[in-house]
């Protein structure tokens, strides 16, 4: 059974809807996300402490310990900063 809508009826849903998208998008374009270069310098930092780390290792656990290295560098050089300012 399909029930009879009214053009007026029909134009009233496709103007709701359209109004709806509207406000829809305009939500969308007013999202504002900010984000810095630290993730791209961490990354670099991890790829340079890493070669540094592998020049010295020589066998398969040095170069693991390496890995791990590279990977906690930043709390390294944290803790020796703190150490030398103390």
């Amino acid at each position: 059974m399909r029930q009879h809508i009214s053009r007026q009826g029909r134009l009233r849903a496709y103007y709701l809807l359209e109004v709806h998208m509207k406000e829809a998008k305009n939500k969308k374009e007013k999202k504002v996300t900010k984000s810095g270069g630290g993730a791209a310098a961490l990354f670099m930092g991890f790829i340079g402490a890493l070669v540094y780390y592998l020049q010295q290792a020589h066998g398969f656990w040095p170069v693991i310990l390496a890995f791990l290295k590279a990977c906690v560098w930043p709390a390294l050089l944290v803790y020796d900063l703190l150490k030398f300012m103390h």
